[in-house]
Order: C-alpha cells, then sequence, then structure tokens
C-alpha cells in the first residue's frame, strides 16, 4: 500500500470518528426525548384516569343520594316542613326495601299529591304516597296516575276523608280500589278513568263509595273505564225526570237516591228482566239518553252479582288487599338493587354535610379566583399563556410520539404485508397440492371406474388404430405375401364388396316396400318388389358357396400347412434384411455395410485388426448359435492390457510434461508497505 492510500484510510478512519460520537449522542438525546415523552405521557395517563375513576366512583356511590335530596328540594319548595320530609324520606326507604322501587321516585310522587290535598301533616303525606305507591305496584298502573287518582277520590269525598281521618280514608280506599281491580279484571289506570269522568254527581245524590265502585266496575266488563264513568253519569242526570214519565219512584222520604238494586227492582216490576224496542224507547224518553239506557239493561240482569260486589266492597277497611297484591310483583333484583340503593342512601346522607361543606369551599375559592382574574387581567394574561406554552410542549412532544409510532406501526404493517403474501403464496401452493392430489386420485378413479375403462379403451383404439394406418403399408406386404395371408385379404375383400352390394340392396328393397303401400298399382309395385328380393338372395347365396369352397380348401391338410410355412419363410426373409443391416449377416454383399461406415468414421476407437464382421448363424431349425465371431474381435493387447489402457496408449502413452514452473506476482508489497500494513493490523 502506498503512502497516498494510507493517508485516504486515515482520513475515512477520522472522518468516521469524529462523526460516530455525535451521531451517538443526537441518537442518544432522541431516545431519551421520546422515553421521557412517553413517561411523562404515561404518568398524566394514569393519573387523569385515577382522578377521573376517583371522581366517578364518588359520583355514583353518592347518586342515589343526590336523587333523594333533589326530590326532596321539591316537595321543600310547596312549603312542607323538615319533620315531615324526613317521615317522608323513611317511608320511602321502607317501601324501596320492600318492593324493589326507587326511593326518589317515591318521594316525588308525593309532589302531587301535596299539590291535590293541602293541609296533610302529622305523617299524613308519607301516608298518602305510600298507599299511592302500593296501589300503582299492585294494579300495574305507574304512580303518576294513582296520585291523580287519589286527588280526584279526596275531591269528591273529602268530607267522609275528613270525617274518617285522611291515613284510615286513604288506606280504606287503596283497599277497595284494589279489590275492585281484582274482582272486575280491570286495571287502576281504568279505575281513575272512571271516576274522573264520573266526578262528584253520584257523592251528591249521595251514593257510598262502594256501590260507586261496584256499578263502575260491573260496567267496565263490557267497555272502558272512562267510558263506564259516563253512562253512570248519564243515569244520574235523567234518573230525578224519569220518575214522573214512568210512573215511579227512585227517591227516599228526605229526597235521597234510592239504592241502584231498588231502583233496578222497581223497573222490573215495570217491564220485567228485557225492554222490547217500544220500551226502550219509552226509557230512553224517560232518561233523556242513550247511555242510561245502555247502563239499564246492562245492569237489570246482573243485580245478584252487583249486590255481591258492593258487600265485598263494603267490608274492606285497610290497604291489605293492595299489599298482598303488590308483594306478589316484587323482583327479587330490583328488591336487591334497591336495598344496595338504601344502604349508600344511608351512608351518602351522613357524608353529604362534609362533601357539600367542601364542595362551598372550592367554590368559594373558585370565586376569589374569579375576581383576581377581573381585578388583574394582566396577570392572569400572562399566567395564559404561561399555561398555554406548557401545553403546546406537551402537544409538539405528543406529536413527536405520534410520529415514531406511526413509523413502528408502518414497519409493523410492511412486516404484516410480507407475512400476509407468504401466507397467499402458502395457500397457493397447498390449493395447486390438493388440485394434483385431487388430480390424481381422480384419474385413477377413473382407471378403476367402468366409464373410465370405457374412455382408456378409446383412447388406447384410437391409438392403436394410428399405429396400425402408419405401418399398414408393411404389414400388408408382409401378410400378403403368404398363401395364408392372401387368401385372408381375398376372403375379407370379397366379403366388403359382397357387404356393401347386401346394403345398397337392403336400401332398394325398403324403398320397393314403402312403393307398394303407396296406393299405386299394387300389382306392379308387387312384382319390381319380388324382383328386387330374389335378385338379393342370389347375391347373398353367390358369395356364400364359394367362399365356403375357398375355407375348405385353405384349411385343408397339405394347404394349410403350406400356407404356414410360406408365412414364415416371409417372416424369415424380412429379418434377414434386419440383420444384414447391422453387419450379421453370412457374409453378402450388404452383411458389412452399416458397421463398415461406422468403422470408417471413428477411426482409432475400433481395433485395427477387425477387417470383417463377426459371422453369426441364426438359421432357422439350429438349436445352437455359432458365436465364434467373438473371437475374432478380441486382440493380444485388449487380453493383457484392457480397454482402459488401450485408451491410454492410443492417447500416446503416459502424462504431460510443461517443465519447470514459476509464479510471477505483479505489484507486490515492499518491505516498507509490509510493515505499515503490520502496523495497522496490529492496532
Amino acid at each position: 500500500m502506498s503512502t497516498s492510500a494510507l493517508e485516504k484510510l486515515m482520513f475515512t478512519v477520522g472522518i468516521t470518528d469524529m462523526v460516530k460520537q455525535p451521531a451517538m449522542s443526537i441518537n442518544k438525546t432522541i431516545t431519551g426525548m421520546k422515553q421521557n415523552a412517553t413517561s411523562g405521557f404515561d404518568a398524566i395517563r394514569g393519573g387523569m384516569f385515577g382522578l377521573a375513576g376517583a371522581g366517578i366512583a364518588v359520583k355514583t356511590f353518592m347518586q342515589p343520594v343526590y336523587d333523594v335530596e333533589n326530590a326532596l328540594g321539591e316537595v321543600r319548595s310547596l312549603g312542607v316542613i323538615e319533620s315531615e320530609l324526613k317521615t317522608l324520606t323513611k317511608e320511602s326507604l321502607k317501601f324501596s326495601v320492600a318492593y324493589g322501587a326507587s326511593a326518589s321516585d317515591f318521594i316525588k310522587s308525593s309532589y302531587d299529591i301535596q299539590s291535590a290535598i293541602g293541609g296533610l301533616n302529622n305523617g299524613e303525606l308519607a301516608e298518602f304516597t305510600k298507599a299511592s305507591n302500593i296501589l300503582a305496584k299492585g294494579t300495574k298502573a305507574d304512580a303518576g296516575t294513582i296520585t291523580s287518582y287519589m286527588g280526584t277520590m279526596y275531591g269528591i269525598f273529602s268530607d267522609q276523608a275528613n270525617a274518617m281521618g285522611k291515613s284510615a280514608w286513604v288506606n280504606q280506599l287503596t283497599g277497595q280500589t284494589a279489590l275492585a281491580v281484582k274482582m272486575f279484571k280491570t286495571d287502576g289506570q281504568q279505575m281513575s278513568g272512571a271516576f274522573t269522568a264520573l266526578g262528584a254527581n253520584a257523592q251528591a245524590s249521595g251514593v257510598a263509595i262502594n256501590e260507586q265502585m261496584a256499578i263502575l266496575g260491573t260496567l267496565q266488563s263490557t267497555m272502558s273505564g272512562s267510558e263506564a264513568g259516563t253512562k253512570y253519569r248519564s243515569f244520574l242526570d235523567g234518573v230525578a225526570g224519569a220518575q214522573g214519565k214512568l210512573g215511579l219512584s227512585f227517591t227516599d222520604s228526605e229526597g235521597r237516591l234510592l239504592p241502584m238494586l231498588n231502583i233496578m227492582d222497581k223497573l222490573k216490576g215495570k217491564f220485567g228482566n228485557t225492554f222490547d224496542e217500544m220500551e226502550g224507547l219509552q226509557l230512553k224518553q224517560a232518561f233523556g239518553s242513550g247511555e242510561a239506557v245502555s247502563l239499564i239493561k246492562l245492569l237489570i240482569g246482573q243485580t245478584d252479582g252487583l249486590a255481591d260486589s258492593m258487600n265485598k266492597l263494603g267490608g274492606v277497611k285497610g290497604m291489605k288487599n293492595a299489599e298482598i297484591m303488590a308483594k306478589s310483583m316484587v323482583d327479587p333484583w330490583q328488591q336487591f338493587k334497591a336495598v344496595t340503593e338504601a344502604v349508600r342512601i344511608g351512608f351518602g346522607k351522613a357524608l353529604v354535610p362534609t362533601i357539600n361543606s367542601l364542595l362551598q369551599t372550592m367554590i368559594g375559592g373558585l370565586t376569589v379566583l374569579t375576581g383576581w382574574t377581573q381585578e388583574f387581567p394582566h396577570i392572569t394574561k400572562w399566567v395564559g399563556l404561561a399555561v398555554l406554552a406548557i401545553l403546546a410542549m406537551s402537544a409538539a412532544t405528543g406529536m413527536f410520539s405520534i410520529v415514531m409510532g406511526l413509523g413502528r406501526t408502518a414497519m409493523a404493517a410492511w412486516g404484516g404485508g410480507i407475512l400476509l403474501l407468504k401466507a397467499i403464496m402458502w395457500t397457493g401452493i397447498a390449493v395447486l397440492n390438493v388440485f394434483r392430489t385431487a388430480w390424481f386420485l381422480l384419474s385413477i378413479a377413473m382407471m378403476l371406474n367402468p366409464i373410465g375403462v370405457i374412455v382408456f379403451s378409446v383412447i388406447a383404439l384410437i391409438a392403436a388404430v394410428a399405429l396400425l394406418t402408419d405401418w399398414w403399408g408393411q404389414l400388408y406386404e408382409l401378410f400378403a405375401d403368404t398363401t395364408f395371408g392372401a387368401a385372408i385379404i381375398q376372403g375379407f375383400s370379397n366379403t366388403w364388396e359382397v357387404a356393401k352390394s347386401l346394403f345398397s340392396w337392403l336400401g332398394e328393397a325398403w324403398t320397393k316396400t314403402t312403393a307398394m303401400f303407396s296406393g299405386g298399382d299394387f300389382g306392379t309395385a308387387f312384382n319390381d318388389w319380388s324382383s328386387t328380393m330374389l335378385s338379393g338372395f342370389k347375391t347373398l347365396l353367390n358369395f356364400i358357396f364359394p367362399w365356403w369352397g375357398k375355407v375348405t380348401e385353405l384349411f385343408s391338410v397339405d394347404n394349410f400347412g403350406q400356407g404356414i410355412l410360406d408365412f414364415f419363410d416371409t417372416f424369415k426373409t424380412k429379418f434377414d434384411g434386419v440383420k444384414n443391416f447391422f453387419g450379421m449377416g453370412d457374409g453378402g454383399e450388404n452383411s458389412n455395410g452399416a458397421y463398415s461406415a461406422l468403422n470408417s468414421n471413428l477411426p482409432g476407437m475400433v481395433p485395427q485388426n477387425l477387417t470383417s464382421a463377426p459371422n453369426f448363424d441364426f438359421a432357422f431349425g439350429s438349436e445352437t448359435a455359432n458365436v465364434a465371431g467373438f473371437d475374432s474381435m478380441r486382440t493380444s493387447t485388449e487380453n493383457k492390457d484392457g480397454l482402459a489402457k488401450q485408451i491410454a496408449n492410443a492417447m500416446g502413452g503416459g502424462g504431460t510434461s510443461f517443465g519447470d514452473v514459476h509464479i510471477t506476482a505483479e505489484n507486490g508489497l515492499s518491505p516498507e508497505a509490509m510493515e505499515e500494513w503490520s502496523m495497522l493490523q496490529g492496532g
């Protein structure tokens, strides 16, 4: 290596040393920044998740408490005192645990009751709310519908409620309504609609509540609750005027309306259990509407059942029936959920003052901070900019992490694409292997299947025909040179000529036959047909008899044996021609032709003393062949040294000599260069 080359090498090494350290430093910096960004974002993410999780856990735990507090706030807005609210809260928890309902919904339903019924105190609001929710649960109605029903019923029967006591009255009303729903196969919503449509008309006429419920429940067997209330109201509106028109009295000595059973008995005495068209028209004119007549027609035949219903409803004193019905509809899972909520409400109500105090403190601090932002706008601006700068740096670091992640994702996607391509190739190879195996099995099945055998036979026949066509001339010549073969060929030729004549005769016979029945001259047609048939039979007989003689002559003892010998003589002649071509004949003029050509074209490769081909005697009838010709092919050299030695001698004897060998290397290293190289190798 020259000095200039060493300088280039040293320059390259120096450049490498100079660039390596800064590059490693840059790589280390980038790696550290990525690790710091990743750890920072992990910490932020962990902190945010922890903070959010804690907040969500506290909010979820306290949610039932907040719902109850919000519902109490709504009721509190109606002027309900705190003692009533505490009683209401206790009843809501008991109800939720017993029936698997929401305590907050229980409290919300009291808002409608307090709005509709004034002056509830000493726990009456809680009692009304409890009765309403139990009735709603037992009659498959919603709390809003039943609370509205309670308000309506209290408006109608307020005097009775005040006389009995509101709590006792509402419990009795709840029990009676539940029993009516059970007896008449209706529900709380329909009963509410019936009393809403009826209003206070029956109460004003002195009709008891149990009688009203029995009448409305009986009518609901064929109509809706609101329609039943409308018909009952029409009856009450027309009953006073109907007395004079019908000549009947429907009131007592004090002017109060008689019970419905008494009115029905009087109508039965005048018209009977049924009404004809004229009686119906008379009733309509008396009561003033068709709805009243419809009520009479429906109830007049059900007085016994109506009396029994009145007695049962009148015997109800509490809401036991409603509680039994509500208990039967409790879902255990809903009840378990309600119990857990009740526990959370119990703990939460104890924590609410502390949490509210903490929240108020935080709200106060943030309020002060809000005031500072108004008093010190410049400081607020710079603090905001600092926050934005920190967020921007975080965003840039996050973008860097995203770019790095996208790079890794791209590399992974590239690897996945390569793997997918390999999978596709493997799948293709597998499909090809399956196809090849299926094809192989199909081939075997075709070979073993009769249809496959037929197909293979057809292919073999086609191949045989092709080979026969190619070799037909030689076979025909070989076969025709013998007496036996000539006779067979002549027989086939004669047979073919006769066959053609017969086919022609069949066509002509068919034509003559159809002409005979075509409607022409039958006699002439029959004569033509007869001539044609006789001509065909004559041709057939002329062929058979001479042919039979030829066959018997061919297979006679002398001719058959001579024909066989002629055939084999011809075969021997053809085979002698093949022997002569390969130089294995008897020394004739063509016996050495092929061998001589080979000997002249390959000098030195054949022993020179082979002047003639060996003589092989393949005469037919000889049991042994003369193979003495093989001895003439062996030479004295071959006998002593073998074939390999002969070839070596033919090529000139021993090996090749090149003389002295000198190796000269161009541009070898000088001693100085060798020293420099040793120094470089040693470091």
